[in-house]
């Protein structure tokens, strides 16, 4: 799919998030003193995506680890939008989910202000230790990678329960003079935790 836009939209920022999501228990179940050692592991992870921003995407799975490889186009610049959702699996056949959470964020603006938010800049630099990512915007054009992510165990928020979960993420740019929405990608990934 080819999209044309004056304005410009990326996927590493939003990928960015979607990683954030699943590690982002490290600092939160360490504030709230979680003493149960749980995992977590990638059952599944998909994208499409606007070939006129990114290309040669490929995602893979190995032994549970997450392996994301992208060549960006474009820079990534602040108004890169992310709507972020996660579910959880209400039967045994993964047939049904049900919303636990839905948010949009304006990822440039998050990764820019980390400084002055300790606890995203944790979840950001962990994220980060597993690829070529950089931890503020613009991200230029180029090849990016995140390799062998997992989520370290003891890392997941004692308020999540253990169970299957799908993370979707739609990524966009909203154009400057009609406010249309321009879709750059979307994400899925299915993991469980234990």
């Amino acid at each position: 799919m080819h999209l044309r836009s004056n304005i410009w939209e990326s996927l590493p920022a939003t990928l960015l998030l979607c990683i954030v999501f699943c590690d982002c228990g490290a600092v939160a179940a360490r504030y709230q003193g979680a003493a149960r050692q749980r995992g977590v592991r990638f059952n599944a992870a998909h994208m499409t995506f606007n070939h006129a921003y990114v290309h040669n995407v490929s995602t893979d799975l190995t032994g549970g680890a997450l392996n994301i490889e992208m060549w960006l186009l474009r820079d990534v610049v602040p108004g890169f939008m992310t709507k972020f959702d996660v579910f959880i699996s209400l039967s045994a056949d993964k047939k049904r989910f049900q919303s636990i959470f839905a948010y949009n964020v304006d990822l440039c603006g998050i990764m820019n202000n980390l400084s002055r938010i300790t606890l995203l800049r944790a979840w950001m630099l962990n994220v980060i230790k597993y690829s070529n990512l950089k931890p503020h915007c613009p991200l230029e054009a180029g090849h990016y990678y995140i390799r062998n992510f997992t989520v370290e165990k003891g890392s997941i928020p004692v308020y999540l329960q253990a169970g299957e979960y799908r993370i979707v993420t739609h990524h966009y740019y909203k154009g400057k003079k009609n406010k249309k929405e321009i879709r750059v990608a979307d994400f899925q990934a299915d993991v469980g935790i234990d």
